[in-house]
This record gives C-alpha cells, structure tokens and sequence, in this order.
C-alpha cells in the first residue's frame, strides 16, 4: 500500500515536471524520468525544480477560498484551499484556537498567508495532542504564513505554524515574537518555534522565527524541535526533510525535570535523523541536557533505515549551556556516524568560548572570533573571502563585464527582498549592514529584511 501511495505521487510529479518545462526542460525532464537525478548528498539536484515539483503535487487545487476574519479561520475544512486576505487579530476574551487538523486527522490542503499576518495566536493543546495554528500537516502547502507574538502550549507536538508536519512544504513563513511552551510530562515530545516535528520529505525554506522555546519536551529547538525521516533517496525521491535558508533568534530554554533525561537542544532544531540543512544563521542561547548545539543539538547518521544528513553553510553566534558538562559550545551538540555532506559551518568563539564535542567528522564546525564573523571590507566593497577556497571577489570584479559575477552583486540578497542569490558555484559572505554580522547571501536576516 506504502509503495502504490507513493507511486502515484511520483507520476504525478513526473507529469507536473513535464509540463511546466520549456522545450529544453522537457528534454532534460525526460532525461531525469529515463536516468535518475543525480545525487542529493553533493547538492547537484536544483533546490528550486525539486519545490516546484512537488508543490504541484501537494496541497489543495480547489478554487481559493478567502479568510479574512478569526471566525472564517476556525471554520477552515482539512482539505481546502485557503488565502488570507486581511490580518486577524485575536483578543484576550476570544477562546483559545483550535489547531487546524491533528492527529489522525491533518491537514491535508492549501495555505496562502499572502501579506497578511496573524496577531495574538492563543493555542491550548489538549493531552498529547499536536498544537499549533496547524495541529498536524500532511501532503500539505503552507505559504506565507506570519505569525505575530505567539502563545502556544500543549503536552504534544508544539510549534506556532504546526505542531507535526509530514510531506508537506513549509515557505517563507516566519514567527515574529511569543512563547511555545511545553507541557509535558513524558519524553518522546518535541517543541520547535516554527515547528515540532518534522517528518518523512518535509521542507521548509525561506523562513525565520523570534521568541522563546520554554517547558517541559525531550526535543527542543529554535524552529524545529525534532527531524525524523526513515528510507533513503531513490532515483525518483528523496525522503529526508529539507532546511534551507532559516534564520533563528530565539531563546531555546526547556525547564528540564528528571524524568526527562536527556534534553536535545539546538539553535534550529534539537534532534536530526535524517536531513539536508543548508544557508542557517542561528542567533539566541541554547540550553539543554546530555546534548545541545548552536544549530542542532545531535544528529543520528549511521542508521541504516535512513539517509545520512547533510549540513552545510550555517553560523551559530549564541551561548551554548549543556546543564552536566561545562564549557560547552559549537554549531552541533553530538553526532553519530559519518555525514553525507558537512562543511562550512561556523560558530563565534569569542561569543561562547567553550570547546565543541568530539565527532566522527571533526572538521564539520569551525570557531571564528567576532572580527572574522563581523569585519566589512570597505565601501563599496562590504564581502569577505569565501571560507571553503579563500578567494576574495573584489567590487572590481563584480562590476567587470568579463566576470561571470553579476549574480553576485551587493543587492542580491541585501535588498531587503527574498530573492537571495548565489555566486555560481561560489558561496558568498556579506555583510547586510554595517553593524550586523554576515550572514550568507542565501539566509534572510529580518531584522533587515522585511518580508
């Protein structure tokens, strides 16, 4: 039955693919069907064709139904098609929210947030359910979700956009302020600011969260409080969930009773089976038990019934506390196993000055001091040499016709907008203002950048 399912949703995407193709993408369509995609672990498959795919796929075709008021949000179906057309805004004499979908029950539609936001969302989870604006999403589209000063609470799966989230897509979305707290108390339970748990190809990109992870969970995080995926890619599909282009400020700070046991705690997301993160910028201290990191708290990689993680191009700038060992830091707590991919990830060692754990990837994390995190080079030419290959792109060589460097100019991804570019094949560090850290070109930082 598992493998019909999932049969099915690949012709569909194979279908979806060759249709919204041009001439020459058809043909290079068709190669994909006929020979495969190349290997995900390196990052030769096109981010951007792969979301395309399976945003069609997903999600509700149904003709949008507009949601403009907080009563037309609590009347939402679990199949529907749904955009946002004014911001709501929940009083402190409304009742509670109850998440949209849950557990046997998901979700299973379109969410369109558009440039509207949603104020004061008050969410009550009930015993061991998964609570959020969404309790539970499945085969589901989010988009443009905005969330302004949250407060969500529950025993379940917590996060402010959705509390459990499997195939479904998760894009430029952001939680701007408030609390999620956890309840629980029993381990297994996960708590994220944007999202709790993570499943089975589930991606989110393009998205940022602010406020504060408190309570009572086993698996903690800035946005995601846990990532699980089982199976490993095939030439048609790949089952680990995607991460890319986050940015975090949030204080990730569980109570932690006994009963717990350890806490996985990190920047991003406190527990990883299976993954691909890429273009992080964490800001905000983490605290946990046995196992916390800047970015991500421990990574699973040598289980045979899943891929190995990808972890690639993310800076970790907070304080890193591991309740029972001292001087603790770095961009990952633990790791198990050896990564499909790791590199070019950095934390400030002057900011948190301890020592990272021992890894079977050693080199996977890199301490920096704040003046190589932060220094500019002069006006007009605020970048600074690319880690991986110490090469320096000088404001001459952008601005040369003969440079393959127009991609690379200032505005791309300093603008304030969500069109965050690349540099060919080169990653690229720039400063989005004078006094803020660099951030990668491909890592929104919102404090800057309005959505």
């Amino acid at each position: 039955m598992f493998m019909v399912q999932w049969s099915r949703v690949w012709i569909r995407e194979s279908r979806v693919l060759l249709r919204r193709s041009s001439a020459f993408g058809r043909a290079a369509a068709l190669a994909a069907l006929v020979f495969g995609p190349a290997s995900c672990s390196d990052g030769a498959i096109a981010n951007d064709e792969r979301l395309a795919v399976s945003a069609d796929a997903l999600g509700s075709s149904e003709q949008p139904q507009d949601i403009d008021t907080l009563a037309e949000l609590r009347a939402m179906t679990l199949t529907g098609n749904y955009r946002l057309t004014a911001d709501i805004t929940m009083q402190p004499w409304n009742a509670a929210f109850v998440p949209i979908g849950g557990n046997g029950q998901p979700f299973r539609g379109t969410f369109d947030g558009g440039t509207f936001k949603i104020h004061n969302l008050r969410v009550v989870g009930g015993q061991n359910l998964d609570a959020g604006l969404f309790g539970a999403v499945e085969n589901a589209i989010l988009r443009r979700v905005a969330l302004v000063n949250v407060n969500v609470s529950g025993s379940g799966s917590l996060g402010a956009i959705a509390g459990r989230a499997y195939n479904s897509e998760i894009t430029d979305s952001y939680v701007e302020g408030g609390t999620v707290n956890g309840t629980s108390s029993s381990g297994g339970r996960s708590v994220g600011m944007g999202v709790g748990l993570a499943l089975h190809a589930t991606r989110i990109r393009r998205c940022y969260a602010k406020g504060n992870v408190t309570g009572r969970a086993e698996f903690v995080g800035g946005f995601i409080g846990k990532i699980f995926t089982y199976g490993v890619p095939t030439l048609y599909f790949d089952p680990r969930v995607w991460v890319e282009e986050v940015f975090t400020e949030v204080a990730v700070n569980p109570t932690m009773p006994a009963q717990l046991g350890n806490i996985y705690a990190g920047g991003l997301v406190g527990h990883v089976h299976g993954s691909y993160i890429q273009n992080v910028n964490v800001v905000g201290s983490v605290l946990g038990r046995g196992y916390a990191g800047g970015v991500i708290g421990y990574i699973v990689n040598n289980e045979p019934t899943s891929s190995q993680s990808v972890l690639r191009h993310t800076i970790s700038r907070g304080i890193v506390t591991v309740s029972d060992v001292p001087n603790r830091a770095g961009v990952i707590g633990f790791n198990v196993g050896q990564f499909g991919n790791c590199g070019s990830n950095f934390w400030n060692n002057q900011t948190d000055g301890g020592s990272p754990p021992p890894m079977d990837d050693s080199f996977c994390q890199t301490g920096k001091p704040t003046a190589e995190l932060t220094a500019p080079h002069p006006d007009p030419n605020k970048l600074i040499a690319p880690y991986q290959n110490g090469m320096l792109i000088t404001q001459a060589m952008i601005d040369d016709p003969e440079q393959p460097w127009v991609q690379c100019q200032l505005a791309s991804g300093s603008d304030g907008d969500w069109g965050f570019g690349t540099c060919g094949l080169t990653q690229i560090w720039a400063l989005n203002a004078a006094d803020q850290y660099i951030t990668l070109t491909r890592i929104p930082n919102p404090s800057i950048q309005p959505r």
